[in-house]
Formats: C-alpha cells, sequence, structure tokens
C-alpha cells in the first residue's frame, strides 16, 4: 500500500488520485516530482468546531475554491455533548497555493460576521 505525498492517507496501487485531497497520483518518478511542485496546499484556517467548518465548506464550494479539510475525522470522537471537542487536534482547513488571497478574503468575512 502507498501513501499520498500530500497528505499521508493510505491509497491503493490503482488510485489516480487522492481521495482526500484531490493530489494527484501518477506512478512514474518524473511526474510525481512535476506534481508536487505544482500543487502545494496552505494551512489558512484552524477549528475544533464543525458547524463551522461546515459553514467554511461551503464557502469555498461556492467560491470553486479545491480544499481538503486536514484532521476533520478526529473531529467527531469526543464532543462532551457541546457540539465540539477543544481537546481534540484543531481541523485545518487546506488550500492551494493560489487560492490563498481569494479563501482568506471569503473567510475574513465570516470573521467579521462572528464579531458583530
Amino acid at each position: 500500500m502507498m501513501k499520498c505525498p500530500n497528505c499521508n492517507t493510505d491509497l491503493s496501487e490503482q488510485t489516480t488520485e487522492c481521495p482526500i485531497c484531490q493530489y494527484p497520483i501518477d506512478h512514474t518518478n518524473a511526474n510525481v516530482e512535476a506534481s508536487e511542485a505544482s500543487l502545494q496546499w496552505v494551512p489558512i484556517y484552524e477549528t475544533g468546531n464543525p458547524g463551522l467548518l461546515s459553514v467554511i465548506k461551503s464557502l469555498l464550494d461556492g467560491n470553486n475554491i479545491r480544499y481538503y479539510i486536514r484532521g476533520e475525522d478526529t473531529q467527531h470522537l469526543l464532543t462532551f455533548g457541546i457540539g465540539f471537542n477543544p481537546i481534540s487536534r484543531m481541523a485545518k482547513v487546506m488550500v492551494l497555493k493560489g487560492d490563498v488571497e481569494k479563501a482568506e478574503e471569503i473567510l475574513s468575512l465570516l470573521e467579521e460576521e462572528e464579531e458583530s
């Protein structure tokens, strides 16, 4: 079994794209290096609140920004009846380097709404 070089997800030998981060998996060495250079994922937001993650996903989807959530799978393990787990590892929203500015602008509007 192989792992995604971008997010470390277990992959089958036939996988051509990571199902978590959509990183292209090419089984030739030359193309793997080119793929790694072309896709650079950058963390832009961190939260332990799954409700907020849903809103963020909706905003990014609506603006056609590719993303993945690192650590999202651990958010549901222990919620203590309050909707999110303040102890578990925070989920990180990752976007492609070329989309960072647009994504941060969109999420800044979300933060302004929280403060109001």
